[in-house]
């Protein structure tokens, strides 16, 4: 059978029609697949997220916790540094009321040697 020249153009449009359409379902394939790769790492991605908001959000609450703890040893310390410093305080009132009026009991006695 001879073709003629309008039926050998249909026909090889029929060609290149079937070979485009073959290459648009392939790239349609592949496409499908980059898609569920991407929704796949899209949702690691999530879950990850997930996991380190969880595990920030306890260490938040451990470093509060351990900062509540801190806080207050440093309030101890500090209040029984003060109580040291008016015990000090107290000493060094009650050696000098002392030592004045010992001095009016002895005038002639020879200063103490820290006091000198």
């Amino acid at each position: 059978m001879v073709y003629s020249s309008p039926m050998k153009q249909k026909k090889q449009k029929n060609i290149v029609e079937v070979k485009i359409d073959k290459l648009a379902k392939a790239m349609a394939r592949g496409f499908a697949g980059v898609d569920r790769k991407f929704a796949a790492v899209a949702e690691d991605t999530e879950n990850l997220r997930t996991e380190l908001k969880a595990d920030i959000k306890e260490l938040k609450t451990e470093l509060k916790a351990d900062i509540k703890k801190v806080d207050d040893r440093v309030v101890s310390v500090e209040s029984k540094l003060g109580a040291i410093d008016n015990r000090i305080d107290n000493e060094s009132f009650a050696r000098k009321d002392l030592e004045v009026r010992v001095r009016k009991v002895l005038p002639s006695l020879a200063r103490s040697a820290e006091r000198a």
